[in-house]
């Protein structure tokens, strides 16, 4: 996305209207992203999200390990609470442990989160 590749972009539309990216673009997206650390261990967070996903997955690449973590409810609502995104970029600052130089305003561009 950050680079205004085609790809991105149309990931980036559906982003913007506040929708999951649909599965043949989500893996279209990973795959690519995936051919750049092929000498490299990696973890994936929040992918696959489907069963589609999953197997798409599992035709390219052996995986070693899935974990599954379980997360209090009220964790997660505090961290999402905390959570601010500037919606151009998709910079993420969270209040608690990352947050922005000035509340509410990305440290980049200066524009609103």
């Amino acid at each position: 996305m950050r680079r205004d590749t085609e790809i991105g972009v149309l990931a980036k539309t559906f982003m913007d209207q506040g929708k999951l990216i649909p599965d043949d673009l989500m893996i279209r997206l990973l795959l690519q992203a995936l051919k750049n650390v092929t000498q490299y261990n990696w973890l994936l967070c929040g992918f696959p999200r489907t069963l589609a996903q999953a197997e798409a997955l599992d035709r390219v690449h052996q995986v070693h390990l899935v974990m599954n973590p379980n997360v209090p409810f009220e964790v997660i609502r505090q961290r999402l609470k905390a959570r601010w995104v500037h919606p151009a970029s998709g910079r993420v600052y969270n209040l608690g442990f990352d947050p922005p130089k000035v509340v509410g305003v990305d440290d980049v561009t200066g524009e609103p989160l």
